[in-house]
């Protein structure tokens, strides 16, 4: 884990105008957490897959209607892949920090100690394993990096724009038996790589079994 200033992990806080506002008064520009308004989902996805944050801290009055709903089903169902730990901040404590003086609290210790952590990772439904790291597919027709497979679904690098909800076919390499079958793209990032490209996870529409065994 990338400790910043003081030790403590690059968190994202997505909050309430108001939110945001008390914390930039308190904690101006030395800290290492990133502000964002919650309306913006796009921003806030983009920013999370290029600083890749330790931590990601969302404001539970926001979390729970439009667009804050949106970005928290987004990060519930993908915290684990993206390797983050999301956070909820209660009414009282963003009430607290709001109506603090600056210098009360050390800013941060309101989102890495104060701010609660989701549900510990549920059952994975279907073991996963990393591939090799040339190892390649096709995606609607267009070669894509394979990061990781299971049963259920596959991780991929796309210099081609996947979405969410977007329906595919996949064909995997002839090492694997060049098996084809349609998913669904469950959640994309976009990253900018030395050459921009999209991460996506992609759930298969039924699970294949035997796939990750040997290669053939």
């Amino acid at each position: 884990m990338s400790l910043g200033n003081g030790g403590h992990p690059c968190t994202v806080l997505i909050g309430s105008e108001p939110l945001v506002a008390a914390w930039n008064a308190r904690a101006g520009k030395s800290s290492q957490v990133i502000p964002l308004v919650h309306t913006d989902v796009s921003h806030a996805l983009e920013t999370i897959g290029s600083k890749r944050p330790e931590v990601v801290v969302i404001e539970q009055a926001v979390a729970t209607t439009g667009p804050g709903s949106t970005l928290m089903a987004r990060l519930h169902t993908e915290r684990f892949l993206r390797g983050i730990d999301v956070r909820l901040l209660a009414p009282d404590r963003a009430n607290d920090l709001m109506s603090s003086e600056p210098g009360d609290v050390h800013p941060q210790v309101w989102l890495t100690v104060l701010a609660e952590p989701l549900p510990a990772r549920p059952m994975r439904r279907a073991e996963r394993i990393k591939t090799g790291e040339n190892e390649g597919a096709l995606v609607d027709g267009t070669p894509v990096r394979l990061l990781d497979l299971s049963a259920s679904g596959a991780q991929v690098y796309s210099t081609m724009v996947l979405r969410p909800q977007q329906r595919v076919k996949l064909v995997l390499s002839p090492e694997r038996g060049s098996i084809k079958t349609t998913g669904i793209v469950a959640w994309s990032t976009f990253e900018m790589a030395p050459t921009p490209r999209y991460r996506a996870g992609i759930a298969f529409a039924a699970a294949i079994p035997g796939l990750i065994g040997e290669k053939r």
